[in-house]
Formats: structure tokens, C-alpha cells, sequence
């Protein structure tokens, strides 16, 4: 497994030289959300700039070196679904896991996590009814002389019931739950049935995540790695 980045870093001597360019890669995937490459990007320039604390928080929020806290809230889910629901999330989400090679992983804690589930009969979203959504947000927050430290929190909201009223299947809440990981990961909405990104077909869940999928996360967050190497590298100079 490749090292977390650490935010906290020794006092810094100003270098003397100006670190060597970085060059941006070239291809990057749109499977990828842009915010997730302006992380990037804003890591560069601070590399660049000489501010590697400022780098390193940016790349962290890529990379999610540390497992992604998860807490989930079983007040809007029937005793009898409850055992369901959980196993569902629970391998939904080590399907990001296994596809990462465990580079991405998850920890279910009481209480606050820095991803909380919650459940509702009917969800829409945008005025249509939806399997689920998220909302999540990545910040980098400035303390100034160059002390940064960074947040990734978001919320996953699952229906319990489909349109017509029958209770979702193990399968349909695996799909949905594991989708909308995909999008705090940093991944977009996917036009392809049969990724997991991609639209729901109730007769024919994705409960993981395809080769493809996992491709576009791990390339970004391999450049997040490179970028938190290279500048921890010159910190310690």
C-alpha cells in the first residue's frame, strides 16, 4: 500500500534553489471530475512556488492515503432492513477497496464520520426520483505561514423503497451505494450501462466498480502520490 500523505511536516529552511518544473501529465481522464485535477493543478503551482505544506494538503484529498471515516444513520430503515442495508454498503463500498488494491479504503465508525448515510422512502433530486445522491465537498483551509489543513465530508442519501413502492434489492442498493462513492472518490456520472457510474437498470445492477473506473481513479490519484513524493522530498532538504 502506497504511504498516506502526512500534513504534518517539520519547520521548513527556505530553499535556495527553485524546485525543478513539474510537467502536467498530459492525458487525463474524463472520467474524473475537474474539480479533483484543479487539486492537482493547485498543488503544482504551490510546488513550484516553493510552498510544499500548501501541495500537500491539496494532493492528500486526491490521494486518500488515510481510510475515508464512514458513519451510517439506520433511523430511516426498518428493523427488518437494517441487516440488508449495512452488508450492502459494507460491500459496495470494499468493491472500491479490492478494485484500488486497497490503495482506497473505508472505516464504519459511531457516530461522526467524515461520510454519513442516511435513508429516505423517496429521494429526488433535480425534481425526478433517484436511487440516491451525494454531496460532498473537498477544502483546503489557509491558517497562514504557510499551515494548512484540509476536509473531505459529504453526505449519501439512499432510498429505501422504489417508485412503485417495493422495497430496493441487495443488488439495487449496492449499486446505488457504490455509485455515489464513486463521486466522493472523484469520479463523474458515467452514460454506459454497466458501469457502476453509470444509470441504474433495476433488472441488472453494477454491484462493482470496472477496470475502467478504477483506472481513471488510480491515475489520479497516482499523480497525487508523485506530487506529495517529490515535495516532501525537497521539504526535508
Amino acid at each position: 500500500m502506497l504511504l498516506g500523505t502526512s500534513l504534518v511536516l517539520a519547520a521548513m529552511t527556505a530553499q535556495v534553489n527553485q524546485p525543478a518544473p513539474m510537467p502536467k501529465p498530459s492525458v487525463r481522464s474524463q472520467l474524473v471530475q475537474p474539480k479533483v485535477y484543479e487539486l492537482l493543478d493547485r498543488a503544482i503551482n504551490s510546488y513550484q512556488g516553493g510552498n510544499y505544506n500548501e501541495a500537500l494538503a491539496c494532493v492528500d484529498l486526491v490521494s486518500l492515503g488515510k481510510p475515508i471515516r464512514v458513519s451510517i444513520d439506520f433511523s430511516g430503515v426498518s428493523p427488518s432492513q437494517k441487516p440488508m442495508m449495512e452488508s450492502a454498503i459494507q460491500d459496495a463500498f470494499q468493491g472500491w477497496e479490492d478494485a484500488t488494491y486497497g490503495q482506497v479504503g473505508f472505516e464504519f465508525v459511531q457516530g461522526s464520520g467524515d461520510i454519513r448515510i442516511k435513508f429516505e422512502k423517496s429521494v429526488r433530486q433535480f425534481g425526478r426520483e433517484v436511487a440516491g445522491f451525494a454531496v460532498w465537498s473537498r477544502q483546503v483551509y489557509d491558517w497562514g505561514n504557510q499551515q494548512y489543513t484540509n476536509r473531505l465530508s459529504g453526505t449519501i442519501t439512499l432510498r429505501t423503497e422504489a417508485p412503485q413502492g417495493q422495497n430496493l434489492t441487495r443488488e439495487m442498493v449496492m449499486h446505488t451505494a457504490g455509485h455515489e462513492m464513486g463521486h466522493i472518490l472523484g469520479l463523474w456520472d458515467s452514460p454506459r450501462v454497466g458501469d457502476i457510474m453509470g444509470p441504474l437498470n433495476p433488472a441488472n445492477p453494477v454491484t462493482a466498480p470496472t477496470a475502467n473506473e478504477a483506472s481513471a481513479l488510480m491515475s489520479a490519484r497516482s499523480e497525487a502520490v508523485y506530487i506529495a513524493q517529490t515535495a516532501q522530498a525537497l521539504a526535508k532538504k
